[in-house]
């Protein structure tokens, strides 16, 4: 079972935008410009691939904590990157939820580090998470708990 079985109904998919389009996206933002954020470099995927995850957002207006659907095209350790069909201001706080390979659902505290117009109403957010996390004690997949799916540029 994923975390995203186990979520309410109320999750928000922000993006509804065809696959192949969104793939060509981290393609063109890999290619268009050195990595804005050194520590979370971008690192394109085929978004059909990426595992759906929830992440929970803060928002500072109201004090709410409203949960979206997302694939993160990018998961490291320190931190994680995500398309998102709306603007985040940087230190806004978010909760990725994840499973524990204990089998119980987590949630993984961080902030808004950037946000980056991608095209559209779409972004490409980064997330930096409080606590360093070793992937291998989360349920991800393969290439993710063993191998990192980020490369720091010097």
């Amino acid at each position: 079972m994923s975390v995203v079985e186990t979520i309410p109904s109320a999750l928000l998919d922000t993006i509804r935008l065809p696959d192949h389009v969104l793939s060509r996206m981290l393609a063109d933002l890999a290619a268009a410009s050195p990595v804005f954020d050194h520590e979370l470099p971008l690192r394109s995927h085929d978004y059909a691939s990426l595992p759906r995850m929830v992440i929970r957002i803060h928002s500072p207006a109201t004090g709410d904590w409203l949960s979206y659907l997302i694939r993160p095209h990018s998961l490291h350790p320190n931190g994680a990157a995500f398309l998102l069909g709306t603007f985040l201001y940087p230190s806004v706080r978010c909760g990725l939820l994840l499973r524990r390979d204990d089998g119980n659902a987590t949630q993984v505290f961080g902030a808004v580090r950037a946000c980056q117009h991608a095209a559209g109403r779409i972004h490409d957010i980064r997330i930096q998470f409080d606590v360093t996390l070793n992937l291998r004690d989360y349920q991800l997949p393969q290439e993710i708990r063993h191998t990192p799916l980020l490369r720091h540029h010097a």
